[in-house]
């Protein structure tokens, strides 16, 4: 206790100077017994208090406990509404509730007034997946939780056995299920889907998950956790509800959040026009203003014109491994909230976005080239304007209209051939590279360091957009190139003046 005291002293003092920092907080948020001892600390009710964000960050947290175990002087000022809607204590014994004729919808909440990065919400009543070779990792998650956790066991027919064992021996075990997630089709087995949509009071799932770590291209020295492989039980899950996940494994646990996939966005644009810009700097040529109540799709550092232009576009993609990992913590910092963000779905262990969409991308990149409109997988080609045509055909925009992609990069060869970055030596363009703008702002380029690019491909890049033009056609969707002087000529060309 003397060393819990300390940390409450410090973490108090933290606050009342206003020098509690964002990653903290969300540490010391998951350990509940922690917070717990410092919620009688004046220092520390005053600064909540005072503000909305670390009230607001509280409140989720507390209001996920019995009213009778919330500290008198923070439901003292809750507002009424939030009082009703408090959970009535419950036994600890008591099993989740599983409603009649209950419809599926997402079973965690994504509201969470947490700043973004990397995740910290309660595990007090969650499910856990459990599959055949993860019990151990399952049993080590089962013992470290408090007596009066809540935990629905979802287990893969091949596991059953130990999910009935679990439950014989873990109080905190309230309910098994059977959960055959693998549907041909990628159905959702309607069975497990009604009983699954009762667990309305769950926080997340955890996922045992023993995968190796990968490295980071262009973060030397660093790994990441290899989930891509795991792609579709992830989408699995997320359709049976679930939004919030723990990942779970020997070297501890990551939280992460999928509030939205693919799977939504088949077509919700069916019939409707849409552009994608890309960055050129030929977009100075075009009054960007007259898109603001179409459907836009951009990339990377565009948000650098919403200012002038008056508005954010609807959608955001990366899917270069040099700008997802070098900038990665740029984009996060500048991208509005309300733009819809795609981006590789390996990638959800290093970076949250609010709105974000991971995607399940292939990497091979060599002929024959491949262009999908499915939710399950999507291919990658030379270019980030080749991923958004497919992410346009998939929510049926058409026609689909191309703006700022000039197709032109004029590179000194001798630089470039010298200059490589990344595990993989790759070739590396900075500003003083081009002999001429690359971009329709040179802020693009532009900071303390010089931004660094993977030099471009445009003869395979074109390849790839004969693909798309190919698959578009053959499906009735128009794709037209809008750009003014553009350097690509694989789609028909069209004034964009006379688009309005």
């Amino acid at each position: 206790m003397s060393v819990v005291r300390t940390v409450r002293k410090f973490v108090a003092s933290l606050i009342a100077s206003n020098k509690l920092t964002r990653v903290f907080f969300k540490r010391i948020a998951m350990d509940e017994r922690l917070i717990a001892s410092m919620l009688d600390d004046p220092k520390f009710q005053t600064r909540v208090l005072n503000s909305r964000t670390l009230r607001e960050r509280l409140e989720k947290l507390l209001l996920s406990r019995p009213l009778s175990e919330m500290p008198t002087w923070f439901v003292s000022r809750l507002p009424g509404a939030a009082q009703a809607k408090a959970p009535r204590e419950a036994s600890p014994s008591a099993p989740l509730p599983v409603p009649k004729d209950a419809s599926v919808h997402p079973i965690t909440d994504i509201s969470l007034n947490i700043e973004w990065g990397p995740r910290a919400f309660p595990l007090t009543r969650h499910a856990v997946y459990l599959r055949e070779g993860t019990r151990h990792l399952t049993e080590r998650w089962l013992r470290r939780l408090s007596s009066d956790a809540c935990v629905a066991l979802l287990a893969d027919p091949a596991a059953m056995g130990d999910a009935q064992d679990f439950r014989a021996r873990f109080r905190q075990v309230k309910e098994v299920c059977e959960v055959p997630l693998e549907v041909p089709g990628g159905g959702l087995n309607e069975d497990f889907a009604q009983r699954v949509a009762g667990f309305r009071q769950l926080d997340a799932i955890a996922v045992p998950l023993p995968v190796q770590n990968k490295p980071i291209e262009f973060i030397p020295d660093n790994t990441l956790p290899d989930i891509g492989p795991h792609y579709s039980m992830f989408r699995g899950l997320w359709r049976a509800g679930f939004r919030q996940f723990a990942m779970l494994g020997f070297g501890g646990f990551r939280q992460f959040e999928m509030p939205v996939l693919l799977d939504s966005m088949e077509g919700i644009h069916q019939g409707r026009r849409c552009f994608i810009a890309g960055n050129g700097p030929s977009l100075n040529q075009l009054d960007m203003k007259r898109l603001k109540d179409e459907i836009t799709f951009g990339s990377n550092r565009c948000y650098m014109g919403f200012e002038d232009w008056g508005y954010a576009f609807r959608y955001w993609s990366c899917v270069d491994r040099l700008q997802v990992e070098e900038y990665g913590l740029e984009y996060q910092d500048h991208l509005p909230r309300e733009t819809t963000k795609f981006l590789p779905f390996e990638y959800v262990p290093l970076l949250q976005f609010p709105n974000m969409c991971p995607i399940n991308f292939e990497y091979t990149m060599r002929p024959p080239y491949k262009f999908s409109n499915s939710p399950e997988i999507l291919y990658l080609g030379f270019t980030v304007t080749y991923t958004l045509i497919q992410i346009a055909a998939l929510m049926g925009c058409n026609p689909i209209y191309l703006i700022g992609v000039d197709h032109r990069y004029n590179l000194n060869p001798k630089t470039v051939q010298d200059r490589t970055f990344g595990t993989l030596k790759a070739k590396i363009w900075v500003a003083e590279d081009a002999s001429r703008p690359t971009h329709f702002t040179e802020k693009y380029t532009a900071g303390d360091k010089p931004k660094l690019f993977v030099t471009p491909k445009p003869e395979r890049a074109e390849a790839c957009f004969q693909v798309a033009r190919e698959w578009t056609e053959q499906h009735g969707i128009q794709v037209l190139n809008a750009t003014p002087n553009t350097g690509l000529d694989v789609f028909d060309k069209v004034d964009f003046n006379t688009l309005f």
